[in-house]
Order: structure tokens, then C-alpha cells, then sequence
């Protein structure tokens, strides 16, 4: 059950990370991609979730 729960998680904190961060941080490449990285691991735990039902 933890192989689908940490990476909803990680995508919750990233998503947060990416909204409570100023403006002026997002032009920093890596904090520019949080929100590709929270859309994959949400997709990656909603078919890890799939497969174990």
C-alpha cells in the first residue's frame, strides 16, 4: 500500500510547494517543473492504486 501512498504524498507536498512559493522563485528551473512533477507522481500513484484493485 506504501508503493501508491508516498508518491501521492511527494505530489501533495510538491504542489503545495509550487503554490506557496513566490513569484520571483519560479524562475529557478527546477521549481518551474514542480508542476510536471506533481502531475507524474499523481499519475503514477492513481495507477499504482488501479493495478492493486
Amino acid at each position: 500500500m506504501a508503493c501508491f501512498t508516498v508518491p501521492l504524498a511527494t505530489a501533495v507536498v510538491a504542489s503545495a510547494a509550487k503554490k506557496t512559493l513566490p513569484e520571483s522563485a519560479h524562475k529557478n528551473p527546477f521549481v518551474a517543473k514542480l508542476g510536471w512533477l506533481g502531475k507524474m507522481m499523481f499519475g503514477g500513484s492513481f495507477l499504482l492504486a488501479i493495478e492493486h484493485v
